[in-house]
């Protein structure tokens, strides 16, 4: 399926990745899809932040955290991506 976007859109668009990580670990295919996007974004003339919660084992307390740091960002959009799973970085561009 090809997918067809408005790099003028796009690049108006600034996206907070938020990712809480319990242990302070994630995993290796989220690494490389993490490295995927910001090579993807800049491909793009994106503006991408990844921000990274650590050691937080209450997981609602994690995200309410993510967004208090987005809603004092300039971003427009909040992601959350999991520490412990693999996604594709053209998921994000849709």
């Amino acid at each position: 399926m090809e997918i067809n976007i408005n790099i003028s859109e796009l690049r108006e668009k600034k996206i907070f990745v938020g990712t809480p990580m319990y242990g302070g670990m994630c995993h290796g295919m989220y690494t490389k899809a993490s490295c995927d996007l910001a090579t993807t974004a800049t491909k793009y003339g994106m503006d991408v932040k990844f921000f990274y919660l650590f050691n937080e084992s209450l997981i609602t307390r994690a995200r309410n955290y993510l967004v208090d740091e987005f809603l004092r960002s300039p971003y427009t959009h909040l992601m959350f991506i999991d520490s412990d799973i693999n996604f594709n970085p053209q998921d994000v561009l849709a």
